[in-house]
């Protein structure tokens, strides 16, 4: 009976951390490219500096949207507007 109440209670605190580490990574993010979207949160040479611990997030950000759909595009094309 403890070895699984000691399981599920490890399980779940494993799942928390990765939860909580997200959220950490998500404020790292947007410490270093806050100034891109209007919220300049660091010194510009600090950002410069922390830019090569978020490659990888550019990386996928970048796949992302040249992979996207246009929703809109696509609906105004079925309207025939014009």
């Amino acid at each position: 009976m403890w070895r699984e109440i000691r399981e599920f209670l490890a399980a779940h605190s494993t799942d928390q951390l990765m939860l909580e580490l997200g959220f950490q990574h998500e404020a790292f993010a947007l410490l270093v490219l806050g100034s891109l979207i209007g919220f300049p949160l660091a010194p510009g040479d600090v950002a410069l500096r922390l830019l090569p611990y978020v490659e990888d997030d550019l990386i996928l950000l970048f796949r992302r949207t040249q992979t996207l759909e246009d929703r809109l595009a696509e609906l105004l094309g079925h309207l025939e507007l014009g």
